[in-house]
């Protein structure tokens, strides 16, 4: 038995988010599309990853876009870096057009997009992740006097995120779908990276147990008085010193005479956050480890504050068993209603920890 009974299942966003597939169009289709379209290809500001090619209507015409080589993509701020526009009928336009920004943090795209949509207020209709780098919608845009259909593709690559959005009124969107959706399906990144968001560090037990975190997160030390229990925080400060966030990681041998179960019932018995208890489960998840583990479970639980007014925390709690260690893993992060991309990141960077926690450098 680990923290606690599953109850609920909730996906990384929100069941309201969990909406139908995208439709998709056979590639005959698409071909037949691309015959009949205009290709445009550019790479903003002269930088490789966000090198983009796509096929429009002949009849759209390219507005602007910035210099090659000057400048770059805001950090984390959406810069439109291609914008393309189709015949105006009834004084209305529909426009395609390629945002990007630069990441300083860890997330998912459609973490990021979930957060993009609930600051801006769009009413999403569907949502296909297809990686975690990259994920389809359809959304609705409703603030200004004319309600938008919206179709978008995120895509993380390397440091950047770009966003390619094909926006119609709602007034033509069933005479366009077609055009909309083989456009976003025409849209393709030329310069793949796998480079990671954020720089790691290293972390070491002694030459026992290691694993990585973001250079922007900072790590506690502790004294270790045997390699039979070793422990360690990393914590996620704001730029007042505020805690944003907190890792700690527990290590203890599997020679002493204890049990998992038994180092869990330790880890409850000694668990304590100033103004807050343990409260219900909110979820499990299965995340990646590394081969050196055998397992990994994970449970998220809210914290319940002893008053009113203060902010909502969770605690994440993961076990995991390698031949000679067990290891708790905590993550203590403000809540996903409190601050749903702070949430998002820190969730990111607990889940880096799991998958290089191992035995060996």
């Amino acid at each position: 038995m680990f923290f606690g009974f599953f109850v609920m299942s909730l996906a990384v966003i929100s069941a309201a988010w969990a909406v139908e597939s995208m439709p998709d169009y056979d590639a005959g289709a698409v071909e037949a599309f691309k015959l009949e379209s205009q290709y445009h290809e550019d790479k903003p500001y002269g930088i490789p990853e966000l090198s983009y090619g796509v096929y429009l209507p002949k009849d759209w015409t390219e507005e602007s876009t910035p210099d090659e080589g000057r400048g770059r993509p805001a950090v984390n701020v959406l810069n439109t870096v291609g914008r393309y526009v189709g015949p105006a009928q009834m004084d209305m336009r529909s426009v395609f057009t390629v945002d990007a920004l630069e990441l300083d943090f860890d997330i998912t795209a459609q973490n990021w997009f979930v957060n993009h949509a609930l600051d801006n207020g769009y009413t999403v209709e569907r949502m296909d992740a297809v990686s975690e780098q990259e994920v389809h919608v359809l959304y609705i845009d409703a603030q200004g006097t004319d309600a938008l259909v919206v179709r978008a593709a995120v895509f993380i690559n390397g440091p950047y995120l770009m966003v390619a959005r094909y926006t119609v009124p709602q007034k033509r969107f069933k005479d366009e779908r077609a055009m909309q959706q083989l456009t976003l399906d025409t849209f393709d990144l030329l310069a793949l990276q796998e480079r990671e968001i954020t720089r790691r560090n290293t972390y070491a037990f002694l030459d026992q147990s290691y694993f990585e975190y973001p250079t922007n997160w900072v790590a506690q030390r502790k004294r270790y008085k045997s390699v039979e229990r070793m422990e360690a925080s990393i914590l996620k400060l704001d730029n007042k010193g505020v805690l944003d966030g907190r890792i700690r990681v527990f290590v203890v041998s599997r020679m002493l005479d204890t049990s998992l179960s038994d180092e869990v019932k330790r880890f409850l018995e000694g668990f304590s956050v100033e103004g807050y208890g343990l409260g219900g489960l909110i979820e499990r998840q299965n995340f990646q480890h590394h081969p050196d583990m055998d397992f990994v479970k994970t449970e998220s639980y809210m914290l319940e504050p002893d008053s009113y007014g203060r902010q909502d925390y969770e605690l994440w709690a993961s076990v995991l068993r390698g031949e000679e260690y067990y290891y708790i893993v905590t993550l203590l992060t403000p809540a996903r209603g409190q601050n749903n991309l702070l949430w998002s990141s820190n969730v990111e960077v607990y889940k880096g920890v799991l998958s290089s926690l191992r035995r060996t450098l």
